[in-house]
C-alpha cells in the first residue's frame, strides 16, 4: 500500500494554501502552479482547495454562527476545509470529523483542536439550513450559492429569476476538464483511450485521464488545456479564414493556436501581442510547443502598440483580421475560476469598460479596408459585451457589427464568452 507523508498530503497542502489565499494571495492558478506532489495527491489539493474557495460565502457564514469571534488563520483554514468536506459528504461527518481534529492535533494548540471539535460536531445542521433555504432574492441566492449579492443582482435583472439560479448552480459543480487536439503536430492521431471525445470538433475531455498520459501529450504539443468556449471567437473567421491576422491580449495563446490551427494549411500565420512580463513569457512558453503552428510574439502594451514598432519587426501595420481578447469580469467562466467571484466587485466594473473600450479602439486601428475585427470576453456582462461593442461601432462609421452576442454557459454546457464579429468598411 502506498503510504504518503503527511506533510505533503493534498490535505495539508490545500490547507496551506487556504491560509495564504485568505492572506491575500487571491490568485487560486498561482497558488496551483507546479505543485510538488504526486499527481493523486495533487488532485486531492486542487479538489479541497477549489471546492473550499468555490463555497467559500457559504461555508464562513455558517461558520460564523457558531464561533464568536473567528480563530487565527490556521484554525480558520482547517473549519473551512473540513465544512466543505461536511456539506459534501453529510453521511460522512463522524468520519470527516474525526480526520480533522486528528490533523488538527499536530496543526493547532490543544485548545485549538477541542474548539475544531466541538465546532464541527454542530455544523452539519447549520450545512443544510443554509443549503435547504428557498429565498429567491439577491441575498438569499448569493448565500445558498455562494456569490456576491451584488453579481447575483446583476444576473437576476438581465437574465431573470430562473436563468440566474440556473447560472448559479452551473457556477458550483466542478467543471470538467477540457482540451483542445493540435491538428498537425504528428501526436494528434495517437491518444491515450483515457480522453473522451466530446460534441465539440476538436475537443477532448481529460478529467479522468492518467496525468502522466496528459503530460505527455502537453509536452509534446499534441493538446492544449482549453474550454470549448474559447473556440467561439476564432470560429468568426472559420468560414473565410484570413491570410493575416493580429492577436492581441493574446497570452496564454489558446485563441492564437487554434486560429494558427485555421490557417497553416493556407500559409498565414498569426501575431500575438501581450504584455512584457509574466504574461509573454507564458505566451512565449506555450508556443514552444506549438513550433509547427504560425504563431508570431510581440511583447507590447497594446495600447501603445504603433505600426513604427510592427515595422521595426518586420510584421504587417494591417491585418485581413484583428482579435482582442479584452480583460473582464470573468464572470463567464467562474466554473473554472473559481476565485474571480470574489476578487472582482461591482465598482470594477466602470474601470474595466473603460479599459476594454481604449483597447478595442487600438484594435481597430490595425485593421485593413474590408477586414474584421473581433471582440471576445469571458463576461456575461451586458456592459463589458454588447454596450463596449455598440459604442465603439457608433464611435467609428467606417466600422460596422455582423455577428455575433453572448454565449451562456446554462445553454451551451461550456464556459460563457461574448464574441462579436465587425467588418472596416472599404
Amino acid at each position: 500500500m502506498k503510504t504518503v507523508d503527511r506533510e505533503r498530503s493534498g490535505w495539508n497542502v490545500s490547507c496551506h494554501l487556504l491560509r495564504r489565499f485568505l492572506g491575500g494571495h487571491r490568485r487560486l492558478d498561482h497558488l496551483l502552479d507546479n505543485l510538488s506532489l504526486d499527481p493523486d495527491e495533487a488532485r486531492r489539493c486542487r479538489y479541497y482547495l477549489t471546492g473550499t474557495v468555490r463555497n467559500l460565502r457559504l461555508l464562513e457564514t455558517a461558520l460564523d454562527r457558531l464561533i464568536a469571534r473567528r480563530p487565527r488563520d490556521k484554525v480558520w483554514a482547517i473549519l473551512l476545509l473540513a465544512a466543505f468536506e461536511l456539506r459534501e459528504y453529510p453521511d460522512q461527518a463522524p468520519k470527516i470529523v474525526h480526520f480533522a481534529v486528528d490533523r488538527a492535533k499536530s496543526l493547532t494548540s490543544r485548545p485549538e483542536s477541542g474548539l475544531i471539535n466541538s465546532v464541527l460536531r454542530q455544523l452539519p445542521g447549520i450545512l443544510m439550513e443554509i443549503s435547504g433555504s428557498t429565498g429567491s432574492d439577491s441575498e438569499s441566492l448569493g448565500l445558498r450559492y455562494s456569490h456576491p449579492d451584488w453579481m447575483v443582482r446583476r444576473w437576476l435583472n438581465a437574465f431573470g429569476t430562473e436563468a440566474t439560479r440556473a447560472l448559479l448552480e452551473w457556477n458550483q459543480q466542478p467543471g470538467p476538464v477540457h482540451a483542445r487536439v493540435v491538428r498537425g503536430s504528428g501526436h494528434d492521431l495517437n491518444l491515450p483511450d483515457g480522453f473522451k471525445e466530446t460534441r465539440w470538433e476538436g475537443f477532448v475531455e481529460i478529467s479522468s485521464a492518467p496525468w502522466s498520459d496528459v503530460t505527455k501529450c502537453l509536452r509534446s504539443g499534441a493538446i492544449y488545456i482549453q474550454d470549448p468556449a474559447t473556440r467561439l471567437a476564432p470560429d468568426l473567421l472559420r468560414d473565410e479564414p484570413p491570410a493575416t491576422i493580429l492577436d492581441l491580449c493574446g497570452a496564454p495563446g489558446g485563441k492564437a493556436f487554434l486560429l494558427g490551427d485555421q490557417i497553416v494549411a493556407d500559409g498565414g500565420f498569426v501575431v500575438s501581442v501581450d504584455l512584457p512580463g509574466p504574461r509573454i513569457a507564458r505566451l512565449k512558453e506555450n508556443a514552444g510547443r506549438m513550433s509547427h503552428l504560425p504563431v508570431r510574439i510581440l511583447a507590447s502594451d497594446v495600447r501603445k502598440l504603433t505600426e513604427e514598432r510592427l515595422e521595426a519587426d518586420g510584421l504587417p501595420t494591417r491585418y485581413a483580421a484583428v482579435l482582442v481578447d479584452v480583460p473582464c469580469s470573468n464572470t463567464g467562466v467562474l466554473r473554472h475560476r473559481v476565485d474571480a467571484k470574489w476578487r472582482v466587485v461591482e465598482k470594477d466594473i466602470a474601470g474595466l469598460i473603460r479599459l476594454q473600450g481604449h483597447l478595442l479602439e487600438a484594435a481597430g486601428r490595425f485593421v485593413r479596408p474590408n477586414g474584421r475585427l473581433i471582440y471576445s470576453t469571458c463576461s456575461l456582462e451586458r456592459d463589458e459585451n454588447d454596450s463596449v461593442v455598440d459604442a465603439f461601432v457608433s464611435a467609428n462609421a467606417e466600422f460596422e457589427r455582423l455577428s455575433g452576442g453572448l454565449s451562456k454557459p446554462w445553454e451551451t454546457g461550456h464556459d460563457g464568452a461574448g464574441s462579436y464579429l465587425l467588418r472596416r468598411k472599404s
